[in-house]
């Protein structure tokens, strides 16, 4: 090879390192997706692996959220059954009382496959995965939004997933509804963040009975704080007085505060 070959050489490698380093050119492989892979790829084929997507679009507040299970064949990661996409966060019970988001009937199909050298195909575009931020996550991006997918593996055969938690249709755990506590809430504030309402709420709970009060256990199934004040959970659903609290005394008050986007969030109370 001769001296002009060798600096035309040298030039168009030091382009192609320059226009992978700003992003024109992408590299093939990711040795640390290889890395991040490894305990999925060495799994045995009775074992799933669940994986959640969530995509923050650019320049806005707006999520997409997306469940679903894999498969692992030849290094490669592809779709057990559906992986569904939504786009709300805004949840419901529906008719077989799973908690489920408002748009549930609006969901997308998502195709989606990776491989372990740092490749994933999303909706017919490849990407270069980014395995370098966290051992918990890796990372894509696309025009128009940032993603985030997690990793988990189940033993046994795919589980069929939900998007929320079972709601109930109440039963033992939602508390028998008698009390001798009255329960009076207020509404302090509202406001308006990025297009959603958001509730913030004083709860005054009061002992009416003619005797003390050991134990209370309150119960909500819509009411799904953000924040809260001088309340405490103590169990799915169920919520109590702090510890250093020992009970309520005939005519005591005691109350919490709580921010919600749930308007007139509904309570049971059980005492004794």
């Amino acid at each position: 090879m001769n001296h002009s070959n060798r600096i035309l050489l040298l030039v168009v490698t030091l382009l192609y390192v320059y226009y992978v380093a700003v992003g024109v050119v992408k590299a093939t492989y990711n040795p640390d997706c290889k890395d991040y892979f490894r305990p999925y790829l060495e799994i045995g084929s009775d074992q799933c692996i669940l994986g959640i997507i969530s995509g923050l679009e650019k320049g806005s507040v707006k999520v997409r959220v997306a469940k679903g299970s894999f498969r692992v064949a030849s290094s490669k990661f592809a779709l057990h059954g559906r992986l569904n996409q939504l786009k709300s966060h805004k949840n419901q019970c529906n008719s077989n009382y799973i908690e489920q988001p408002f748009s549930t009937t609006d969901i997308s199909k998502i195709n989606i496959s990776m491989s372990s050298s740092g490749i994933i195909r999303f909706e017919g575009t490849q990407y270069q995965l980014n395995c370098k931020d966290s051992t918990d996550w890796i990372s894509f991006q696309t025009k128009k939004l940032y993603y985030i997918i997690s990793l988990k593996i189940f033993n046994g055969s795919c589980p069929d997933l939900n998007f929320g938690d079972d709601c109930g249709k109440g039963g033992d755990n939602e508390g028998n509804g008698r009390s001798d506590i009255s329960v009076s809430m207020v509404l302090e504030h509202h406001w308006v963040s990025v297009g959603e309402d958001y509730y913030l709420y004083r709860v005054v709970l009061m002992n009416n009975g003619p005797y003390d009060i050991t134990r209370i256990r309150i119960f909500s199934s819509n009411w799904s704080p953000l924040e809260k004040w001088n309340i405490v959970e103590t169990g799915y659903r169920e919520y109590g007085l702090p510890n250093w609290i020992k009970g309520l005394n005939v005519s005591q008050k005691w109350t919490f505060n709580f921010i919600t986007k749930t308007v007139d969030p509904k309570f049971t109370i059980d005492s004794y």
